[in-house]
């Protein structure tokens, strides 16, 4: 790593970089004299050059920027075009087990945890994406926004009458197709005894009688 960061302060100076390759220049120093290694002279001509002695007197060095983001997407956009996508819809998100369940159809789906996807627990139920996976039956190893609104069959959206009986946390919209369950965290901004005419985009999948 301290070869690295000589060769890269003496590219950073060719670029006029000076405040970036005084920083490389410093913590190459800082390594050999910590492991009493002998310092190199491509080293000692960086650590004895104007432009360490300016920058390094006035304290304006500054670190490399972080690149890691942008790494991360390069591999990711790589590794996408191995991967088969399927389309899914949030079905629900489990903050206590910190994953998100994903519906890839009525008796099927993927769990995706949030530890791995930081950004899926942002995404509510209802939310239709795509789920990567190098098999069919693999692990996930990706994800990517959808550009589908509903899913037919799966997720759709739906127009009926929402009724929520005294007593109870949960409610649901009566539609001609189906009744739809309305969740507790959902339902409670609706007043118990009332009718109301909504709309909504409901999920289908096979862990419930009816959709959701």
């Amino acid at each position: 790593m301290a070869k690295i960061r000589i060769h890269l302060a003496h590219r950073l100076a060719l670029a006029k970089r000076y405040a970036e390759a005084a920083r490389q220049t410093s913590l190459a120093l800082k390594y050999r004299e910590q492991s009493g290694y002998k310092i190199p002279q491509e080293l000692q001509q960086s650590a004895s050059s104007e432009w360490f002695s300016r920058i390094n007197g006035d304290g304006s060095m500054q670190d490399l920027p972080d690149a890691s983001s942008a790494a991360t997407a390069l591999l990711r956009s790589l590794d996408r075009k191995s991967l088969t996508y399927v389309q899914g819809v949030v079905d629900h998100v489990n903050k206590d087990k910190a994953l998100s369940y994903i519906a890839t159809g009525v008796n099927s789906g993927i769990a995706l945890k949030h530890a791995r996807f930081p950004q899926i627990a942002d995404l509510v139920a209802g939310t239709t994406l795509e789920v990567g996976r190098a098999e069919p039956d693999g692990p996930p190893l990706d994800w990517r926004s959808s550009q589908a609104v509903e899913l037919p069959g799966l997720c759709e959206t739906m127009s009926g009458r929402l009724e929520r009986h005294e007593g109870k946390s949960f409610a649901f919209i009566r539609t001609p197709r189906d009744d739809i369950f309305v969740p507790p965290d959902l339902a409670v901004i609706f007043a118990t005894g009332q009718k109301y005419d909504v709309s909504c985009l409901a999920v289908w999948t096979g862990v419930q009688k009816g959709p959701r």
